[in-house]
């Protein structure tokens, strides 16, 4: 698959995810929505409850003043004012709007149509007691009554409703007749108490309804995103074992199809077969010429220093077959470092391990090294300094101290040659100054063994580490050096690696030079510090 490609799959995942999130979304705001709806009619429910219960009481204050009318102890006027605050609570029942309750001002909504048939009967009854107090209020008008004690008054409304069978004719027929307005108003609040339970269900229902389905959207979001991710996670780390130079690992399990993700992966894996197959044709390429290479370097060397021991007397001439002889031992060293690296690849370094004492391989490295520094007439100081013991019990690195003896189990030829290339580095990147060699003990409180290690320091006072190096300073050709391969370290570091211990390098704090480090574990039987019997 071409890598323009790449920008096409991210837009069609993108937009697949994009429509799963905005279902999503979506059912958030209808849940809101339908949340907030069914709130608000349970809200106005709420309030028709408390205008429609209000026509008990303003029935009941109607009562009251008529029997105070019948009495003798209220005038019509009263009455005529608790009806009209009745029907008044009548009308703003059916057609709602802005009203002033104990509460402040609410917002009522006009009555729905299931509840008019309700509506209708409380109406009715009002009408039936505004036409009784009209005709009082006639009576009263004409002034016939002689006593406010007497009966006069039904007496001339029952002759008034001779001539109208709808006119209210007794005491007992309006009294009646606010009763059954009462129960009007009571069954219309209990239908509406009803549907506001109803409301309160269903509000119930379709909020779990909705959350149900946000959480299976949900649950399908995060299972397309990981069907999406868990190729390109495997392919992530993938690549940093590729970074590392490992194309030995599994191909990447993905479903087969033609989707997006599936043709990465597929093309990914195939990336990886013809790197492994060029990695695999690089390294074959390398180890035929390093052992073609060896043949002809073996008789180099022997007849160029032979050479050299025959023509002592001749100054250019000797010049001539030391130079041959310098060159084609590095071209060796060169050569042995590559088949070395190629090993190590491959899997196939060894150990011979053996006992022997480490100071005693140090020093006959130092005294190369020194006579390294004299050839390149470089203005350096070599020291070998020991780890002694203070009266605090504290260990330190005192100069010229001697060596203790320390026995390990080692490979004499691999160690040398990690010495050898620190050592080689040092010298190579310090024009003038100190190299010291330093060597102390370690336990690794972490560890419930309580493992003991020997460290060793080289450390220099020339031009320091470049940053940019840092990151890939043990790894193989990982050098700027025009001088060097940059197998050394790579090396080095498989060989302290393979004896259980670890290498690392930093600047020195003062900005001078820089300091190499290795540590290597001690084994059984061997001899550590402060054995008295070392």
């Amino acid at each position: 698959m071409r890598y323009s490609s790449l920008p096409s799959l991210k837009g069609k995942i993108i937009v697949r995810l994009g429509i799963l999130i905005t279902i999503e979304v979506l059912l958030v705001v209808i849940s809101f929505g339908i949340t907030t709806y069914i709130q608000s009619q349970s809200t106005d429910i709420g309030n028709t409850i408390n205008i429609a219960g209000r026509n008990r009481y303003l029935t009941s204050n109607f009562l009251l003043q008529f029997e105070k009318v019948n009495d003798g102890t209220a005038q019509i006027e009263s009455l005529r004012n608790a009806l009209d605050a009745l029907a008044a609570n009548i009308l703003v029942l059916k057609s709602g709007g802005e009203i002033t309750s104990a509460s402040g001002k609410i917002f009522l909504m006009p009555l729905s149509a299931k509840y008019l048939d309700k509506w209708n009967e409380i109406n009715e009854k009002a009408i039936a007691l505004d036409r009784y107090v009209k005709s009082l209020e006639q009576i009263d008008a004409g002034r016939t009554i002689p006593s406010a004690n007497s009966n006069t008054y039904e007496a001339q409304l029952f002759s008034l409703s001779t001539t109208s069978t709808e006119f209210l004719n007794s005491k007992t027929a309006v009294e009646t007749t606010a009763s059954q307005l009462i129960a009007s108003s009571d069954s219309l609040t209990h239908q509406l108490g009803n549907d506001a339970r109803t409301n309160s269900q269903n509000l119930v229902t379709m909020q779990t309804t909705l959350l149900i389905g946000i959480v299976v959207v949900s649950g399908i979001v995060l299972y397309v995103m990981k069907r999406f991710l868990r190729p390109i996670s495997s392919i992530i780390e993938a690549t940093k074992e590729v970074k590392k130079g490992n194309f030995s690992m599994p191909p990447i399990k993905h479903r087969k199809g033609n989707d997006e993700i599936s043709i990465l992966a597929s093309s990914f894996n195939s990336m990886i077969v013809q790197l492994s197959r060029y990695d695999q044709m690089q390294k074959h390429f390398i180890s035929i010429a390093s052992h073609e290479l060896r043949s002809p370097l073996q008789p180099i060397l022997g007849l160029s220093d032979a050479l050299r021991s025959c023509i002592t007397n001749n100054s250019e001439a000797y010049k001539f077959a030391d130079a041959i002889f310098r060159n084609a031992k590095k071209l060796q060293n060169t050569t042995e470092n590559v088949l070395q690296a190629t090993k190590i690849e491959n899997q196939l370094l060894s150990l011979n391990k053996e006992k022997l004492n480490i100071s005693e391989l140090i020093r006959p490295l130092v005294e190369d090294a020194k006579d390294q520094i004299k050839v390149s007439d470089k203005n350096i100081q070599l020291l070998l300094l020991s780890d002694k013991t203070g009266t605090d019990g504290k260990r330190f690195v005192g100069k010229g101290a001697s060596t203790d003896k320390v026995v390990l189990n080692v490979d004499r030829t691999r160690l040398s040659q990690v010495f050898t290339n620190l050592l080689n580095n040092a010298i190579k990147f310090t024009i003038e100054g100190v190299i010291s060699i330093s060597m102390k003990e370690q336990i690794d409180s972490k560890s419930v063994t309580d493992n003991r290690y020997v460290v060793i320091s080289v450390k220099d006072t020339g031009i320091g580490i470049n940053p940019a190096i840092f990151p890939r300073l043990f790894t193989k050709f990982g050098t700027r050096s025009e001088t060097g391969t940059g197998l050394g370290l790579y090396i080095s570091k498989s060989i302290v690696e393979a004896h259980g211990g670890k290498i690392w390098a930093e600047n020195n704090p003062d900005g001078k030079g820089a300091t190499f480090t290795f540590t290597l574990p001690f084994a059984d039987g061997a001899i550590p510090y402060n054995n008295p019997n070392s």
